[in-house]
């Protein structure tokens, strides 16, 4: 079976316009999951901050008593 190349060469642009696009998306995702990420990861360190100055406390407070 012979293939025109006009169609063949159609066919290739259509698969690299969808690579293209695909390759587009996931480099969105990539970009939102890295923002997501570094949002919790602050979060974290923020509370894992948060953690260190009260436990201190708790000892000293319960020392006291």
């Amino acid at each position: 079976m012979n293939i025109s190349l006009e169609a063949q060469l159609r066919e290739e642009a259509a698969l690299a316009a969808m690579l293209r696009n695909r390759t587009l998306i996931l480099a969105q995702q990539i970009v939102e999951l890295t923002s997501e990420r570094d949002q919790l990861r602050a979060e974290l360190e923020a509370a894992r901050a948060a953690a260190l100055e009260t436990k201190p406390q708790e000892v000293n407070n319960g020392a006291a008593e």
